[in-house]
């Protein structure tokens, strides 16, 4: 009998399609969000403006996202004292389910203009570059693992990660998946996009 509602809880769990976008792109308007009637608790958003195309002719394309997740939301706040000081910060991340909306300006010189964004949830970030400074994020070591306080090896307090000292020659270790992305120079950057 036992088995029975085993194998009966086990095909009655939800079952989701999830649709992962990767790459790298500028971090900026990290915010708290307020709750509207609907929602219950405050979250962050931040915008990321991805890299697509040639690296001579670099396009982008505009991301509005929830940030999910502590590791997630804990990596952008570390970056937040940079993009507050409009400093360069390049990110490489993970988005997941993301999905057009249009609105109408209601402000501004577009009033009455439609607009579209994309709209998703920032999943993960896994390395921030800082005009041109590579940064690592270091995981938090478990409980059980007491080799470094904090774990985040020397870095300074306030940031959550720490420079990467010995990168390869696309400033990343030769191994890191995306690395060649992180090039010496940044592209311009088009805020107008």
């Amino acid at each position: 009998m036992a088995n029975a509602n085993t194998n009966n809880a086990s095909s009655s769990q939800a079952e989701f399609f999830d649709l992962h976008t990767t790459g790298i792109g500028y971090l900026s308007r990290i915010r708290r969000v307020e709750p509207s009637k609907r929602a219950k608790d405050q979250y962050f958003a931040c915008t990321i403006n991805a890299l697509r195309g040639s690296k001579e002719e670099a396009l982008y394309t505009k991301f509005d996202v929830i940030i999910s997740g502590a590791d997630a939301e804990a990596r952008v706040l570390a970056l937040k004292g940079f993009v507050d000081a409009k400093r360069k910060v390049m990110i490489q991340f993970k988005l997941g389910d993301i999905f057009p909306e249009h609105f109408t300006q209601t402000k501004g010189k577009d009033t009455g203009k439609v607009v579209c964004v994309i709209r998703g949830r920032l999943l993960q970030v896994k390395m921030a570059k800082v005009d041109n400074a590579v940064y690592n994020f270091v995981d938090v070591p478990s409980e059980q693992d007491n080799s470094a306080a904090d774990g985040f090896d020397d870095a300074p307090a306030d940031t959550g990660f720490k420079k990467q000292e010995n990168a390869g020659a696309n400033g990343f270790d030769d191994d890191t998946p995306m690395g060649s992305g992180f090039e010496a120079e940044f592209p311009p950057l088009d805020m107008a996009v």
